[in-house]
């Protein structure tokens, strides 16, 4: 059987300790077989970085572009199961650092379902025997490699960064390299705008001297590079409204040609294509993007799949999915109403906005969780908690708006509802909101 490791962190930032989890990994599953996962979730003080970020990161410390997905949660990466065809013959791993499976927020927990059987996920068994991701997936724990930042253990990512904020220019050029192996300016500038870390003001005057002198010189370096034909002349007789805009020009050129280097890496596209494809005449650049272009077919065949594995996946989790008590947690079943309008919010992007604003009108309140099993949390102003498991969702109901369900629902019930006697969940939320 096919084996597929997943290794999921937030890294904020990603740094050699967890570079040595990856080589780990490799070494004992093969470079075709693990991926490095993160979501592009951003908080400025506990997850600073965007997945782009942490891209830079990983990819300075060699792992290839390749091996690398982003994923809304890292502990689920639907986005890389969902893409396992031959789920039957495939062995599914998720990798955790011994630190992020200690203590009472480990990662993962192996508690077994309500009627006494095993769960879903489980830690790898001692004899080795692992069974399908059809009916398990399994948990690898990595070692941890101690490493030190300005000659102290890193111990945390919030140290890091705290340390980062404090230190002065030298400090963090230190921090920098002994995260990555050595001082790396592109990474460095990564750091000091996510981190809002203040201009460093203890730096000697000969320092500051230096680095003002090291400007100039590259700057001169660069206005001796030459120039073909007769543009330097060109150049020198433009206004300053023609500069201006040159230069910003040159600058968001430049920035867009990178970040489509960085997506050509990922999509896995050869340079002989992409050079074809530039080579021909604009006619000839549309006549590909309609030839490529998905047709309607596509789209109802895409849109088929789509709801088989959903109906797969219900099928198969509907006596699976369980939730840890807690006391917090109603694990009563969500009412109907409430989850057709999770679903829809789950589903459709666009018109979340309105779907929070009928849900707000009830008393709840609706947002994305990271667990390993949950994927929408509910809560009642009252206190009452739902939690929905993705797999719970059906991908085709989002067609209808949130509009047209409120609509719907407010002339049914508005003017019948007596609130002094509400009768059933729906009737109680409304008069609820209209307490409000």
């Amino acid at each position: 059987m096919r084996t597929v490791v997943i290794y999921p962190g937030r890294f904020h930032p990603f740094h050699r300790g967890h570079k040595a989890s990856y080589d780990y990994l490799v070494k004992r599953y093969g470079a075709d077989n693990v991926f490095v996962v993160s979501s592009d979730k951003q908080d400025a003080d506990k997850s600073p970085f965007s997945f782009a970020d942490k891209m830079d990161m990983m990819t300075k410390l060699g792992i290839p572009p390749s091996r690398i997905a982003q994923v809304a949660n890292p502990y689920q990466a639907r986005e890389i199961t969902s893409e396992i065809d031959d789920k039957d013959n495939t062995v599914l791993i998720f990798a955790v650092s011994e630190k992020d499976m200690s203590g009472p927020e480990a990662r993962f927990d192996f508690k077994p379902k309500k009627d006494g059987s095993a769960g879903y996920i489980q830690p790898i068994p001692a004899d080795g025997k692992l069974k399908p991701m059809s009916q398990h997936a399994y948990v690898a724990v990595t070692p941890t490699v101690n490493f030190k930042v300005r000659g102290a253990d890193a111990n945390s990512a919030s140290q890091i960064r705290k340390e980062y904020i404090a230190g002065n220019d030298s400090d963090r050029e230190q921090i920098i390299a002994d995260l990555y192996g050595e001082m790396d300016t592109g990474i460095k500038d990564i750091f000091d705008r996510k981190l809002r870390a203040p201009a460093a003001v203890n730096e000697s005057r000969a320092r500051i001297a230096e680095k003002i002198n090291h400007l100039k010189e590259t700057i001169e370096q660069l206005k001796n590079v030459p120039l073909p034909g007769n543009l330097a002349a060109q150049l020198v007789r433009l206004s300053a409204e023609q500069r201006k805009f040159l230069t910003q020009y040159i600058a968001q050129l430049t920035s867009l040609e990178q970040q489509i280097q960085q997506a050509r890496q990922q999509s896995q596209i050869s340079n002989e294509l992409i050079q074809s494809i530039m080579a021909l005449t604009p006619e000839q650049k549309q006549s590909v993007i309609y030839l490529i272009a998905p047709t309607w077919q596509d789209r109802l065949q895409q849109k088929e799949l789509n709801r088989q594995q959903w109906h797969a996946k219900r099928s198969a989790n509907k006596n699976v999915t369980e939730y840890a008590v807690t006391p917090d947690r109603d694990d009563d079943e969500v009412p109907e109403m409430l989850h057709q309008l999770a679903n829809r919010w789950w589903n459709n992007a666009d018109k979340q906005p309105q779907i929070e604003s009928v849900l707000n009108s009830m008393g709840w309140s609706i947002q994305q969780v990271e667990s390993e099993d949950d994927a929408v949390q509910l809560q009642h102003q009252t206190g009452t908690v739902y939690f929905i498991s993705a797999d719970e969702f059906d991908p085709d109901v989002f067609e209808e708006s949130a509009d047209y369900i409120e609509e719907k629902w407010s002339q049914k019930y508005k003017r019948s509802i007596n609130c002094s006697n509400p009768r059933g969940f729906s009737q109680k939320a409304h008069c609820a909101g209209r307490k409000k």
